[in-house]
């Protein structure tokens, strides 16, 4: 017991070092590379005694001790991934030590789900966290909007009114204008960084199709048990219907705000704005420029100012903005392709080739 002295002190320090080594972690935040590396280091150390020694007392209460302190690691890991400003290796890192410190979330049983496991749904919920509350700060923007929605209701609901309400001129929807456009930045550069970080950690993870659920024939009832079976093991790729749900989140703030816009000029400028943002996620595979003209569906009670002509309808506005935004993009992918000199770009946005004399 004399002899074994230091190396029992050393064991009962252990759960005190690990919890040190947390708190420091936590900290620091994402960045603590060597915090969270000590972290693991130990509670692996932990794990071999007690596999060791699983019969003794003294290692079991350490070992329950150690557990206590790795939640708080977890917990401290999740809340790093929602982070404001996380690069794409702090996340990485810390999907990695997830795997280490929560095997349980790679779920890959049966051969079937994808390879991420229920770290890519852990890691889309964090970041689709972080993009709610960064939109969260347009709050006092919104509220102007809403006043602005609240005219424009009143507006429409009195005949003739379109113009003016109690004496006072409506102003266009002004502040729904600054809000859209505001909410849209945030939405195009925060979209597309969680998708492009999502497929650089976890690569090659849309890229294999749902495993088949297989039944036997032989038996009718004994197939249907099994393929209900099989279908509860079965994960489909988090990022499948992630790209919806942010398009989802985006048109429903435009069908609510944007018929507050009047103007003309401005209306077209969010639109352009809007087929920037699809094109941005359309790298991605989120292309959802088509749906643009679902916004004057939502929002057919757009009155138009009087100094708008009067054949003018919201669904030549969009099909004109769209025009207009496939030719620039034209216009823009052939500069960037490298057009020569004898070559040029054609009001349609296709090349031509001068003729030389």
């Amino acid at each position: 017991m004399e002899r074994n002295a230091d190396r029992l002190s050393d064991i009962l320090d252990l759960p005190t070092l690990l919890s040190s080594a947390i708190a420091s972690s936590a900290a620091q935040g994402a960045t603590s590379v060597t915090n969270y590396a000590t972290a693991l280091d130990l509670y692996s150390h932990i794990k071999r005694l007690h596999l060791l020694y699983s019969d003794s007392p003294l290692i079991d209460s350490i070992y329950a001790q150690t557990e206590s302190a790795m939640q708080d690691l977890k917990s401290h890991l999740i809340t790093s991934l929602r982070g404001q400003n996380i690069k794409l290796a702090a996340a990485m890192r810390t999907i990695g030590w997830l795997q280490r410190v929560a095997p349980e979330l790679e779920f890959t049983k049966n051969g079937g789900g994808n390879k991420e496991g229920l770290l890519g749904y852990l890691f889309l919920v964090c970041r689709l966290s972080t993009l709610v509350h960064t939109l969260s700060a347009l709050e006092p923007l919104r509220q102007l909007a809403d006043q602005e929605s609240q005219i424009r209701l009143r507006n429409n609901s009195r005949p003739g009114g379109a113009g003016k309400i109690n004496g006072n001129a409506y102003q266009g929807g002004q502040q729904s204008e600054r809000y859209v456009k505001k909410y849209i930045e945030i939405f195009r550069e925060q979209s597309f960084g969680i998708i492009s970080m999502y497929k650089s950690i976890f690569p090659g993870s849309t890229d294999e199709p749902t495993a088949e659920v297989k039944t036997p024939f032989k038996s009718a009832s004994s197939g249907q048990s099994k393929a209900k079976q099989d279908m509860s093991t079965i994960h489909p790729s988090a990022l499948a219907t992630f790209p919806s749900h942010l398009t989802d989140l985006l048109f429903d703030t435009l069908k609510e705000y944007l018929p507050n816009v009047q103007d003309k000029t401005s209306k077209e400028s969010l639109l352009t704005q809007i087929l920037y943002c699809a094109g941005s996620l359309g790298r991605l595979g989120g292309d959802f420029s088509l749906m643009v003209a679902m916004l004057d569906a939502g929002g057919a009670d757009v009155s138009h100012s009087s100094e708008d002509d009067d054949d003018e309808t919201g669904e030549g506005e969009w099909v004109e903005v769209m025009k207009k935004h496939r030719e620039l993009a034209g216009r823009l992918e052939a500069l960037a392709s490298g057009v020569g000199a004898g070559k040029g770009v054609d009001k349609g946005g296709s090349l031509r080739v001068k003729s030389r004399p």
